[in-house]
């Protein structure tokens, strides 16, 4: 009887050990598995068009893009079909890209925008209209359903206008 309690313990400490082993393997590609894809992260412009849109004759959207994960620097092109309000409307169209890029990239911090507007006068010439810098601090903070240009350009970092 003696043999056969030792054999006993022994098998279920043997099946306490798989079972535990097991449970830790598990554990580890969960882990594996929540972790963010690199895909994810990889910021080109592909990746990009789906947010910002692609500038495409009279449309505004992403032009190119270069940096890596820590900063971005996106060239940007906004039409204005009658270049009358560059600001509001640059805004307006920016705002919810912004808050999906920041959204869709969990580790992107820094991104400076150079955009480029049309030129009324001439309907295929673009020129350097402003260029700021964003942050995942400054995204935090803004609210961003129907914010105004005046409080977009008040909290974005390092505004360069053109003339």
């Amino acid at each position: 009887m003696s043999k056969v309690k030792n054999l006993t313990s022994i098998l279920c400490l043997v099946l306490v050990l798989v079972f535990s082993f097991q449970s830790i393997a598990c554990k580890g590609k969960e882990a594996e598995e929540d972790q963010p894809k690199a895909v994810e992260e990889n910021i080109n412009r592909e990746t990009l068009k789906p947010i910002l849109g692609e500038a495409i004759e009279n449309s505004s959207g992403l032009v190119d893009v270069t940096g890596d994960i820590e900063e971005i620097i996106i060239s940007y092109r906004y039409y204005d079909a009658d270049g009358e309000n560059y600001d509001e409307g640059l805004v307006q169209d920016l705002a919810s890209k912004i808050e999906k890029l920041y959204k869709t990239f969990k580790k992107l911090d820094r991104v400076v925008f150079q955009v480029s507007v049309n030129d009324p006068a001439t309907s295929e010439q673009w020129k350097p209209y402003v260029t700021f810098t964003i942050n995942r601090e400054v995204v935090e903070k803004i609210e961003w359903s129907n914010i105004l240009a005046e409080d977009f350009f008040k909290n974005v970092i390092d505004t360069r206008w053109f003339d």
